[in-house]
């Protein structure tokens, strides 16, 4: 009988083909194939699993057997409370494996004695590690969309001995808080200060380069109605950010210099920034100024279209597609709690939407972090199991432009033999460094039940009821 392509895929028998044809197709899914590839329409599988699993399986990077039964036990508002809290205590592996990666213990300026693709590799590691180790799974997957809303190329320039501090003190610490404080605390980071060309912009020389994304990527979005004008505006607030390079001074900090500063009267989406000052054009009111109007920050973080643009973001990303009564919701909440990231994204939790709203492919992270989770592998995160990651076409924080790795099917649909040849080797214990125990491991008993135990893991992995969520 004549198998189709379809159905090799939806079987998850596809994988031993899919081995045959890794040489050939490898770089399919690598970032300037998927950049310059036409774009594909793709069939949404038909995904048969309970609303239990669906819900877990979207505020986490996969479900597993233990937490479907703690779900079980807890019920869904408390669950919905605990995951929201997001204040578990993690594991003692986990946290002695972060405690060896030098870049969440160095500062910035000291790792500029460490290789660059040493550097590199500790931030992949530990970004790996803590999605599959992480009891605060919902705060991780939070982690994971702020740190691609707020994109850093880690490979431009000194962006790499950077980004673990932006990781820390910006996207972690406040990715389940208040967003005007992780709007203000990532700008100020030098990550992307020096990435989006901040420190290059000043009086009678500007540089627009942050001030467009900020409104089009970070808050506004496209069609948050700013005009070009706006942008000039920002980018006239934001003059005078530097890096500190100066003797006798904390090398690598934010610096603002007044001197390089506009410091005319700005109107920044109809919002007057009155002249005289400084960094209160960005920040708003200080001790020094406690008059000030309002800043950049309080005038785009209140604004009804960042609202709904991230809205917008928020529910594709958990429920898989678009919802306009959710996103009214999900925006609603947003500014009535006056950006407060808990309360705007329990209208999603809460939402039938969640469980029901149609198959999102997991991305290369999702996917590689999901089966180590439905494994139970033991993992220090390095070098063979990122090249696999690599392979897939979402090394972290690789991707050079500012809008961060996309969501949508159709930028993956080249990614599949690279998925299929991870699986295989997760499943055949063939990734150095990264072990599996197949003994311990409980599949659907009804799947490929008379099958070799590393073959049944292969074909799980490998099948779309785990591809997609």
């Amino acid at each position: 009988m004549e198998v189709s392509r379809r159905k090799v895929l939806q079987s998850g028998l596809g994988i031993g083909a899919a081995i045959g044809l890794g040489n050939a197709l490898s770089g399919c899914g690598a970032v300037t194939a998927r950049m310059v590839a036409p774009r594909r329409e793709v069939e949404l599988p038909e995904l048969k699993r309970s609303p239990e699993i669906a819900f877990l399986d979207r505020t986490s990077f996969g479900s597993t057997d233990a937490d479907l039964k703690r779900y079980r036990e807890e019920g869904k508002e408390a669950t919905i409370k605990r995951l929201l809290a997001a204040n578990e205590e993690e594991p003692i592996a986990l946290t002695a494996m972060l405690h060896k990666f030098d870049v969440l213990r160095m500062e910035s300026v000291e790792l500029f004695d460490l290789p660059k693709a040493r550097v590199v590799d500790q931030l992949q590691a530990a970004a790996i590690v803590r999605a599959t180790y992480s009891t605060n799974q919902l705060q991780e997957r939070m982690v994971d969309f702020w740190s691609n809303h707020f994109n850093v190329f880690a490979l431009k320039g000194d962006g790499a001995f950077y980004k673990g501090r932006q990781e820390q003190d910006s996207v972690r610490k406040h990715a389940m808080g208040n967003f005007r404080d992780l709007l203000a605390s990532v700008s100020e980071s030098v990550s992307m200060i020096t990435y989006l060309d901040s420190d290059r912009n000043e009086k009678g020389k500007p540089n627009e380069n942050f001030a467009r994304e900020i409104l089009e990527l970070h808050t506004l979005g496209v069609d948050g109605g700013y005009t070009q004008k706006d942008i000039q505006e920002v980018a006239r607030c934001f003059s005078g950010w530097m890096v500190e390079t100066r003797h006798f001074r904390p090398k690598g900090e934010f610096r603002f210099e007044i001197e390089k500063h506009d410091q005319g009267e700005k109107l920044v989406l109809g919002k007057k920034i009155p002249a005289g000052f400084g960094l209160e054009d960005v920040v708003g009111s200080t001790d020094e100024h406690r008059d000030h109007p309002g800043g950049v920050y309080d005038i785009l973080a209140a604004h009804p279209a960042t609202a709904r643009h991230l809205a917008r973001k928020l529910v594709a990303w958990f429920a898989g597609g678009r919802d306009e009564a959710l996103e009214k919701q999900v925006a609603a909440s947003y500014l009535k709690s006056k950006g407060d990231i808990r309360a705007t994204i329990r209208p999603i939790l809460e939402s039938d939407f969640l469980v029901s709203g149609p198959p999102r492919v997991r991305r290369p992270f999702e996917f590689l972090v999901a089966s180590l989770r439905r494994a139970n592998a033991q993992t220090a995160g390095d070098g063979p199991l990122q090249e696999h990651l690599r392979s897939m076409g979402q090394a972290m924080y690789e991707w050079p432009m500012p809008d961060g790795y996309p969501i949508d099917a159709r930028s993956w649909a080249g990614s599949m033999v690279p998925r299929w040849k991870f699986a295989h080797a997760l499943a055949s214990d063939a990734i150095r460094g990264t072990n599996v125990h197949l003994a311990d491991l409980t599949l659907p008993t009804d799947f490929l039940a008379s099958a070799k135990p590393e073959v049944r893991l292969a074909a799980y992995l490998s099948a779309p009821e785990f591809q997609w969520i």
